[in-house]
């Protein structure tokens, strides 16, 4: 699950970076190869136990499939304050 978007002074937290499952921002952050849509890696496990599909464009999707989030994702959340 991803941290509470109240923990971060940020204003504007960049909408790439708050995981459209559990709505905070992104923890231990996985992404989907094929469409690149960005997960917390737990959100994403307990999604696709029950479905076998991204949660926002229904592509084919496995856990085995879901990469790292490249480094420029990891440092815009890094930098968050």
């Amino acid at each position: 699950m991803g941290y509470d978007l109240s923990l971060f002074e940020d204003d504007e937290i960049d909408e790439e970076l708050v995981c459209p499952i559990c709505k905070g921002v992104l923890e231990s952050a996985l992404y989907a190869p094929h469409c690149e849509h960005a997960f917390c890696t737990d959100c994403i496990r307990e999604w696709l136990s029950q479905h076998q599909t991204c949660p926002l464009d229904r592509t084919s999707l496995e856990f085995k499939q879901m990469k790292t989030v490249p480094r420029i994702m990891k440092n815009m959340l890094g930098k968050l304050r």
